[in-house]
């Protein structure tokens, strides 16, 4: 303690020294903190991902050996639709436009049934909201505009 009391500017000194190092040693630790749980998180997206594939393949398995076709009807995913609407409150209602909608966008190939590669996505598609869009009186009174 003697330096400080022989020359005040050593304090000053030793006060931006350490406000300097706090600074320093708490952003390479933040940033130590940070990039953990980025790698965390992809990490355990990625397990989710395949955790997704591998059901919806077993999903797809399932429907395809009852009916002794590699494709779901519509018949099938519309019986999908209606178990989920009774079974899962945590799942939107999907109601008979909707899911005609929803196959429609699942079936690329236009062949009225789902490979396994249209199946797949039926878990992105489900997530979609349709909204009703009414028309308005005066394009019912003017329709040419």
């Amino acid at each position: 303690m003697a330096g400080y009391n022989e020359n005040r500017f050593v304090a000053l000194f030793f006060v931006t020294f350490m406000i300097f190092t706090f600074f320093f040693i708490l952003n390479v630790m933040l940033a130590i903190v940070v990039n953990g749980y980025n790698t965390e998180t992809e990490e355990e997206e990625k397990e989710n991902d395949l955790a997704r594939t591998n059901y919806m393949q077993l999903a797809f398995d399932i429907l395809t050996d009852a009916s002794g076709d590699d494709s779901v009807t519509q018949e099938q995913l519309m019986a999908i639709f209606l178990v989920l609407n009774e079974e899962c409150d945590e799942i939107p209602r999907i109601r008979s436009k909707e899911a005609d909608l929803l196959f429609a966008m699942l079936d690329q190939d236009g062949t009225e049934k789902l490979e396994v590669n249209e199946f797949m996505n039926i878990t992105s598609v489900m997530l979609l909201e349709f909204e009703e869009v009414k028309e308005l009186w005066i394009e019912k009174a003017y329709p040419q505009f």
